[in-house]
This record gives C-alpha cells, sequence and structure tokens, in this order.
C-alpha cells in the first residue's frame, strides 16, 4: 500500500462527517417582569447538540455587543475548616463538575435540544420557555439571538427577537449607607438600609433594587405578595451588583422566608450562618421565584450542620440558574450513615419547576421530593437539566409519597465519593410513577440507579429510560429487596461499567431481590468493559434473590437473562455493546458515527411527560450531530 493511500486513508477517517447542516430556530422574546424576559421557539430541524442564547442591549452596559448566556453556575471546592471530627475536604473541586474545566465549555453554557417540548414552562404563568433570562434592568429593551452547534461547528443565527422588560411603577432602593426611616425612593439619598423593612413594606407591583454590598443581620421575610403574574413583589440585584445577606435577622435562621406567592428574589446571594434550621424557606407559597443567586455558608467555614433550603406545602415554584452548597457533614464521625443534610428539599409541593440549578455537596442528598402522607403527596414538578455533584450524598430521591415526578437532563457526578463507608446511589426512586430519563449518572460510589420502597410504600409504573450510567461504583440498577414494583420500565439505558480503573467493587450490571413479570426491562445497552474490551459474556446479573429463581443463586449473563426471565428481561443481548461515546474523557456522550446503538431503542409510553417512538437512539442524546471523535485506532493500526 503506498504511502498517499494511507495518508488519505487517515486523513477520512479523522475528519469530521458529512451531516445535515445545522439549523437555527424562530425565536420569540416576551418580558415577564422588570427583570426578565423568556425566549421561546420550536425545534430547529437540525439542531446538532442543541442551543446557544446570546443577548444585547444599547441600556445595560454588562451586554453593550452580543454576550453568550452561561446556563449553569459554577462551583467551587472547599476545605474543611478546623476543629471538626470530619476533615474531608475536596479544595481543587474534583467531585465538582464544571464541564468548562473539561474543556467542553460549550455543556455549560447549552441549552439542550430537548428544551423544546411542553414540560419547558414558566410555573409563575404556565407559558413555554425555552430560555429565561433574569438579572436585567427595568424599562430596558434587550435583544436575543439563538443558534445552534456542535463541539466543531455552529449553524447561523437565528432572527433577533426584542423584548422591554416591564416599568414598575413603585420602585424602591436598599443600600449599605441608607435608613429604615427614609423613603426607599433613591438609591443614594433615600434609600433604606435594610431587606427586612422592605419586605415588611412593600406591596404588589413593586421593585426593590438592592444596591452592592453585604447586609449583616437581614433577611427577606415579605408580608406582603403580589397579585398575579404582572403585578409581582420583585427583590434584584441593581443591575448585575454583588449583593449578599451575611447574616439573618434577629434570631431567625432563614436568610429568606417566603410565605406568600408571585415574589422574585432576583440576584440576592445568601450567606448562612445559623446552625438551627435552613438558609431559605418556603411554606405555604405559591408562584415565586429564585434565580440568578447562590446560597450557602462561608466556604471558610466547612463543612455545617444545617439545610440551605426547603419547600414545604408550596406550588408553582421556580427555582433557577442558583448555585445553592454544602449542607451537613459527610462524615459518619459527625453524620451517622449520611442521615442528615438534604440540600434542597420539597415536602411536599406540586408543580414546581427546578431548572438550570448547580447543587453541590448536600450529605445526604442535593434534592428530595418528599410527601407528607398520601393526601400530602410531593408531586407533579419538573428538575431539568441541572448539575447535581460535589462527592457528598446521593442526587436525587422521592420518598415518602413523593411521586409523578420528571427529573430529566440532570448531571449526577461523583454521588458518594467523599462519604467514606456510607452508602449513597445515584438517584434513588421510592415512589409511585416517576419518570427518570435522559441524565447521566457519573463516577458515584455506589449503585447508579436504586429502586426501592420505604415505610412499605410501593413503587408501580416508574419510567427509567434513555439515560446513562457511566462507570458506577456498583451497579446500573438496584432493585431493594421489599419493593413491589409494577407495571415499571427501564428501557433505551447505556450502562458502562467498568471496574479497577477508579477502584471500584462491584462489576454487576443489574441486581433485584425481587422482581415483577410486568415490568419492562428492555433495549438497554448493559456492558461490563474490561481493558477497553466489552465482556457481554460476564455473568454478573443476580436477579430475584427471593424469589429463589434462574439467575438468584449465582449471576447470569446479558444472553441468559433475556432468555431464562421474560419478561421482565428483553432484548437487551444484542446491544450489549461498546456504545462508542464522541468523548468520554470530556464527558460527552453523544453517539458516533457508525454507533450501533444509534437507532436501537424501543418505544417508551409517557403519557405525563411525553412518549418515545421506537428507532430512536439509547442513551439521553438522539444522533443528529454526526460527529466522529477520532480515527478508529485499530483501523490505523492494521495499515501500518
Amino acid at each position: 500500500m503506498s504511502k498517499w493511500l494511507l495518508l488519505s486513508l487517515i486523513f477520512l477517517c479523522s475528519t469530521e462527517p458529512a451531516h445535515a447542516q445545522l439549523t437555527a430556530p424562530t425565536i420569540t422574546a416576551t418580558a415577564k417582569g422588570p427583570d426578565q424576559i423568556n425566549l421561546t421557539w420550536s425545534a430547529a430541524t437540525s439542531p446538532g447538540y442543541g442551543y446557544l442564547v446570546e443577548i444585547q442591549s444599547a441600556g445595560d452596559s454588562r451586554y453593550s455587543s452580543f454576550t453568550q448566556l452561561q446556563t449553569i453556575p459554577n462551583a467551587t471546592g472547599y476545605t474543611a475548616s478546623s476543629g471538626n471530627a470530619c476533615q474531608v475536604s475536596d479544595t481543587n473541586g474534583t467531585y465538582v463538575y464544571n464541564p468548562q474545566s473539561l474543556g467542553s465549555s460549550a455543556h455549560l453554557y447549552g441549552l439542550p435540544t430537548w428544551v423544546v417540548e411542553s414540560n419547558y414552562v414558566d410555573p409563575q404563568d404556565g407559558t413555554a420557555a425555552q430560555f429565561m433570562a433574569f438579572g436585567l434592568k427595568p424599562n430596558t429593551s434587550y435583544s436575543f439571538r439563538v443558534r445552534t452547534y456542535t463541539p466543531t461547528s455552529y449553524s447561523s443565527y437565528s432572527n433577533t427577537a426584542s423584548a422591554t422588560t416591564a416599568n414598575y411603577s413603585t420602585v424602591r432602593y436598599i443600600s449599605t449607607t441608607g435608613s429604615d426611616s427614609n423613603g426607599g425612593t433613591n438609591s443614594t439619598t433615600d434609600a433604606w438600609l435594610t431587606f427586612y423593612h422592605a419586605s415588611h413594606t412593600v406591596s404588589a407591583g413593586t421593585l426593590v433594587l438592592a444596591e452592592a454590598g453585604s447586609y449583616p443581620s437581614d433577611e427577606i421575610w415579605p408580608t406582603n405578595g403580589g397579585s398575579s403574574a404582572t403585578a409581582k413583589v420583585v427583590y434584584e440585584a441593581d443591575s448585575g451588583a454583588s449583593v449578599t445577606i451575611t447574616s439573618a435577622y434577629g434570631s431567625g435562621p432563614e436568610g429568606i422566608y417566603l410565605g406568600v406567592s408571585y415574589v422574585v428574589i432576583d440576584g440576592i446571594n445568601i450567606v448562612a450562618t445559623d446552625s438551627s434550621d435552613v438558609a431559605v424557606q418556603a411554606s405555604s407559597a405559591s408562584h415565586d421565584v429564585l434565580a440568578n443567586l447562590s446560597i450557602g455558608p462561608l466556604l471558610t467555614a466547612l463543612p455545617n450542620t444545617y439545610g440551605i433550603a426547603s419547600f414545604t406545602g408550596s406550588s408553582y415554584m421556580l427555582v433557577y440558574q442558583v448555585y445553592m452548597h454544602d449542607s451537613q457533614y459527610p462524615c459518619s464521625a459527625q453524620n451517622p450513615s449520611g442521615n442528615a443534610g438534604s440540600l434542597f428539599g420539597e415536602n411536599p409541593d406540586t408543580n414546581d419547576v427546578i431548572m438550570f440549578n448547580h447543587l453541590t455537596r448536600g450529605a445526604h442528598d442535593t434534592g428530595v421530593c418528599k410527601g407528607g402522607s398520601s393526601s400530602a403527596l410531593c408531586e407533579n414538578n419538573a428538575w431539568l437539566d441541572n448539575v447535581m455533584d460535589g462527592g457528598y450524598g446521593l442526587c436525587w430521591e422521592d420518598v415518602f409519597y413523593g411521586e409523578s415526578n420528571l427529573v430529566e437532563g440532570n448531571v449526577c457526578f461523583g454521588a458518594g465519593r467523599l462519604e467514606s463507608g456510607i452508602y449513597k446511589p445515584g438517584f434513588e426512586i421510592s415512589g409511585p410513577s416517576t419518570t427518570m430519563r435522559r441524565n447521566i449518572v457519573l463516577a458515584g460510589s455506589s449503585h447508579a440507579q436504586e429502586i426501592s420502597s420505604l415505610n412499605s410504600i410501593n413503587v408501580p409504573n416508574f419510567k427509567i429510560y434513555n439515560n446513562v450510567w457511566y462507570e458506577p461504583g456498583g451497579d446500573c440498577f438496584w432493585i431493594n429487596g421489599s419493593v413491589s414494583s409494577t407495571s415499571g420500565v427501564i428501557a433505551n439505558n447505556i450502562c458502562y461499567s467498568l471496574v479497577g480503573s477508579q477502584g471500584y467493587p462491584n462489576p454487576g450490571l443489574a441486581f433485584s431481590y425481587v422482581t415483577d413479570t410486568t415490568n419492562t426491562i428492555t433495549h438497554n445497552d448493559l456492558l461490563y468493559v474490561s481493558g477497553g474490551v466489552g465482556q457481554p459474556s460476564t455473568a454478573n446479573i443476580s436477579w430475584d434473590i427471593t424469589g429463589g429463581g434462574s439467575c438468584s443463586s449465582s449471576p447470569c449473563t446479558i444472553s441468559q437473562v433475556d432468555s431464562l426471565l421474560s419478561p421482565p428481561w428483553s432484548s437487551n443481548a444484542s446491544l450489549a455493546v461498546l456504545p462508542q461515546f464522541v468523548n468520554p474523557g470530556s464527558y460527552d456522550f453523544h453517539l458516533q458515527v457508525g454507533s450501533p446503538i444509534v437507532g436501537a431503542g424501543a418505544a417508551v409510553t409517557d403519557s405525563a411527560y411525553g412518549s418515545f417512538s421506537s428507532g430512536l437512539d439509547l442513551g439521553p442524546f438522539q444522533f443528529t450531530a454526526g460527529v466522529l471523535a477520532a480515527p478508529p485506532t485499530k483501523l490505523l493500526l492494521s495499515l501500518k
């Protein structure tokens, strides 16, 4: 073979192949308040990896030229404070998922392709919202444009859509140099001093602008809420100023307490200092917003003994682009079994939207949906496209009458890796009718997905589909011994199980104490990988241990469970292949050209959140980019 033919083949194998030209959507922009503009659009015909949003405004110096907006806030590592028995630190943020540090910044800024679906709404008024821009100046015109992208290319820009933020007739100001005896009408000469005074004074249709600075012994505790989505009470950092409440008012533990409706907190950061309660509390509120803020303790005083945010009996709440971090201790010496420390909990709530947040280091969990009783459910909430990380507890769970929730597009990174000896799976379903789809579970210490019963509450009608479980420390999915799970679906998932590279103890791909033949486990790529080679013939699936049937006393292969345990198992063995991710080293789990699991998915009926047709790809991402990450090594070697 001539060297020119060899070079030609190498060139052909190492370039991105032709794919459908990326297209941009047609967008609209609608003001939703003095600080907020929502963008909407229908799906682009060829969206690649997703959508990038840019903003420009002649009236806002931050955006004098078009600027790409970040979707997920950044998070940091931490150093444990002296004097604690728990001296577990992550100074460099090893267990924090900031994609830009991995060479994949577009993942941090990009919106996934599925934001066009009907589940993406602004709960303040129930209207569609593909993206919500907060922190804007009142009565100011902004322009937006959107384009689609892959790691190597962009579409042309969409149309430019413009809107002007609302001009509330009543504006009040807070300043560190103000006085609560003032009228609050001017930022320099008549400002108030405290949020506490402002929140006990203003009424519907008021914008409260806070000037830069630290506000000690303060609290946002609104006496009056808004009257509608067009007449809210908005507390906002003026023009993106750095504003922080550094300790709570009087003896109260909270920095924010919400007990009324249509209140927006935008850009007001909270540093938690009280150890007896949570930093942010909502109780029997509705249609309130936390957006564009940071909530957590001082990074110089970690770990801590209190919670960060808790919603109780509230509904239609929006938590958007918030960085919450550090609740409780990550070790048994101060937190036995890791049972304390929910970073953000709904207990119970309905119809909330928790989207594009960075939730870092909750010792028990970063998110929990917990009902109070069979008549006080935590249900119909949407946890969308959040990062849940930090190496502490599990990422998300629904328990004790939590049910009928959508958990979609989240990245669960490093669950339990810093909590030595404490069992922490990635995600846990312990309530009925929950949908978990398009999530990525990375490098946790134990099982990627648990399905379990707590307080003898059964778990029927769950749906777990089109997820990626990458290098779990335990099983891909584990069904607990006391659970009764009927009519559940586990489909179109990818599990890449690698033992040894990070010291993981368990090669199991699936594990169950009990099973029910009404469940469906189908069209999953469940592959144990050793030395870079897939091992589909490895017997490492245990099933129906309490029933004593096939694959109970000793593990079976994937082919055996498809044959011996049908139903619930079917059509998995033929898909136990290397998935051919684009770049797993940078956590890019899109599929390459030629992946054998492109178009191999089963249909999934999901009447609550949108069904999947057959013939789609396994995993979260549909094959629209046509990306080849690198030339096939074996082909190049064969030509030498």
